[in-house]
């Protein structure tokens, strides 16, 4: 997701964080994305010290669909379509 987000949206198509953030109106799916965004960048550039990390089931749902989300929010639903193999 971090090479995703990078790549897609932060060098192709020049969003920032807080541009992805603010495609979002609720506080709650700002908040997620925001805690997506760290996330995906503190798990790229560090490594746990724990033999096993748990992410609870609602968190990873609500990642995926903040994901999806951004897709979205960015009017690139299509090509999120594509890449997951979804028809339109």
């Amino acid at each position: 997701m971090r090479r995703i987000i990078e790549n897609y949206f932060k060098i192709l198509s020049k969003y920032g964080d807080d541009d992805l953030i603010s495609q979002f109106t609720s506080k709650e799916e700002q908040e997620i994305c925001r805690s997506l965004i760290c996330w995906i960048n503190d798990g790229s550039h560090s490594i746990s010290d724990d033999l096993y990390i748990e992410s609870p089931a609602e968190t990873i749902d609500k990642y995926l669909n903040v994901f999806k989300d951004i897709f979205v929010h960015t009017r690139h639903e299509g090509h999120y379509n594509m890449m997951m193999g979804l028809e339109a």
